[in-house]
């Protein structure tokens, strides 16, 4: 995650999951979006450090670096509406927790987490740490998201 590098491990993560792999045509949208997004995200006025990107061609990953400025209520809704606003633009629904995604090989694949033996995709982490330490992890271990 390399792409996160210059963030504070407290930083406040929001993964948004696609019930689809992302077509690269989508990818590229959804950082264009997401550059724009970030490079005028405010709390409050003031800048927030932010970032995003797509992971593992399924995931989106909203960034707030709040070791400078904290997100806000309101920012925060901010960051739902563009959010909301790429799932409809997409035709996807990307609020959707019940999704599970599990790893086998080079593999991504949807479950519905019958099987304890499988890696799950973590989109419950909400910090950097979080999603540095857990982002593949067993089913059991979802409920210590940080």
């Amino acid at each position: 995650m390399e792409q996160f590098s210059g963030f504070h491990e407290s930083s406040k993560v929001w993964i948004y999951t696609s019930p689809r792999p992302f077509t690269s045509i989508e990818i590229d949208f959804i950082r264009q979006e997401l550059i724009s997004f970030c490079s005028n995200w405010a709390a409050h006025g003031s800048q927030l450090k932010a970032g995003g990107d797509v992971l593992d061609g399924r995931f989106i990953v909203l960034i707030a670096d709040e070791s400078q400025t904290t997100a806000s209520g309101c920012s925060i809704d901010t960051s739902v509406r563009f959010i909301k606003q790429l799932s409809q633009e997409l035709g996807l629904d990307l609020f959707n927790r019940m999704y599970f995604y599990s790893k086998e090989g080079d593999k991504i694949h949807f479950s519905e987490l019958k099987d304890s033996s499988v890696l799950v995709y973590n989109s419950l982490a909400t910090s950097l740490r979080g999603l540095r330490m857990q982002w593949l992890v067993n089913p059991s271990l979802l409920l210590t998201v940080d």
